[in-house]
This record gives C-alpha cells, structure tokens and sequence, in this order.
C-alpha cells in the first residue's frame, strides 16, 4: 500500500450519494489519494457539479449523473454513465438512501415502498451490474454498503428506514459470500446519526441535536469525514482479507442505546 491509501491497481470508485454527506466527504478524500471518480445524485445538480469541480481540482477525472437511485432505469443509467466516463468500476460505494419521518402506526405503503426502492433495491441491483463487470474483467474489486447504527439502537428511528439498512447489512454478507471466490470483497460502514442533507431538519432543531450529542459516549456529534475515512480503511490492501463484515463508526452510541 502506497501513501496514497490504495489497494493495488483499483483506480475508479462509483459513488451514489455523492453530491452531499458522507458521499461528498468520501469523494473529495478519495480524490486526494489519485481515485477517478464517478458519483451519482438525484437533484442538486449544483451540488453534485461543485463536488466533481473540487475533485478535478486535485488532477483525477470526476463526473456526476443524475438517477434515480430507487428505479431499475435510474440505476442502469448510474451505471452505464460511470462505465462510459470510467471506462471500468473497481469499487461501487453504495451511499445512496432516502430517510423518511414517519410513525409505525401511521407509515403509509408509498412510504415503505419509496424507501426500500432506494435503500435496498438501489443497492441490489446496482451492485449486481457493477459485480457482472468486475467478474467478466477479472476486477478484484471492493463493494462497500451504508448501512446505519440504528439496526442495532433504533429507538425512534421510522420502521421503513430501519428495515431497509438491516436487509442491506444481510444484503452484504450475501454478497461477501457469492462474490468471495472472485476475489471481491464486500463490506459495509455503520454509521451512526451524524449531520447530513438528509437529516438536516433533526440538527436544526436544538433539542434533537443535544439529544443526539448525549447519544455518543464521547459525547460529540460525529462528521462526515469519519466514515469516509472508514470507507477509505476498505479501499486499503491493508483490508484485502476483510469481507462480509460492518464497520461501526458510531461514537459508542449503540453501546447504551
């Protein structure tokens, strides 16, 4: 492993998500380390260009594609876009997801539906195409899946959103396991709640942000740049033997919640 954090001859990373949050964070970290990149967004075209701007900026190849995450058009079309800019996907980071608020009693199909469209289908059959690929161009490629801490704690959290990342964790190790004998390796981060685009409404609200705060045994909110930083650790050749597994960067939240 060289300075720049890469396994060995893995070059290109497709992002979903990737306009904001954790996908941002990641993009412009990779960037850093000589990654070309491809991220994928669904509607802030100004967000996702100024990602790829930054990215460009550190002399890797970037684009952004507009898709909807939760639709089999939206993620061919994710992923016929990243194969004509790139060329070939050595590492898919499936960060894409929606988080709707909503009551168990209450929560309405559309709801449930939207949600595991984009949680759980976007993610299946986005790693299917881009596994196809690294099979057929023998690509010891990385798989990595956002998953979240509240499969472990989920306190309030919507029934939907907690039923999607707990399919997408066993969604991982599914694919650890038939994916394993072609030397790729599949693994997710489990992040806990930290601000986001996604959550902003939560964090704007100071009652909300303490409790969130009180949530972590260190007693601080966590960032972004944390989980990029783990999503980097799977990227590394020193995680070649690493698969199947969730990495938690939680801030010891599920430890008393």
């Amino acid at each position: 492993m060289g300075a720049s954090g890469k396994a060995g001859d893995l070059q290109t990373i497709l992002i979903t998500g990737g306009s904001s949050g954790i996908g941002r964070a990641a993009a412009l970290m990779l960037a850093k380390d000589g990654w070309d990149i491809a991220i994928s967004y669904s509607t802030s075209k100004e967000s996702a260009d100024e990602v790829v701007k930054l990215c460009e900026a550190e002399g890797v190849k970037a684009c952004a594609i507009q898709a909807d995450a939760g639709t089999m058009d939206g993620i061919r079309k994710t992923f016929d876009e990243a194969m004509a800019f790139l060329g070939h996907i050595d590492v898919l980071y499936n960060n894409a997801g929606v988080f709707i608020d909503n009551d168990f009693l209450t929560a309405t199909e559309e709801a449930y539906d939207r949600t595991m469209d984009v949680n759980v289908k976007g993610t299946f059959f986005l790693a299917q195409l881009v596994a196809r690929q690294m099979v057929e161009k023998g690509i010891k490629g990385r798989i990595i899946n956002t998953t979240s801490a509240v499969v472990d704690a989920p306190t309030n959290t919507p029934a939907d959103y907690c039923t999607s990342k707990g399919a997408v964790e066993a969604l991982t190790k599914c694919m650890a396991v038939w994916l394993g004998p072609h030397g790729i390796t599949v693994n997710a981060v489990v992040p806990c709640t930290i601000p986001t685009k996604l959550n902003k409404w939560q964090f704007d609200d100071p009652v909300l942000r303490e409790n969130f705060r009180k949530g972590s045994v260190l007693g601080e909110l966590g960032e972004s740049e944390y989980v990029a930083e783990a999503v980097r650790y799977l990227l590394s050749e020193n995680s070649r033997w690493t698969t199947g597994t969730r990495l938690v960067i939680d801030g010891g939240y599920t430890l008393q919640n």
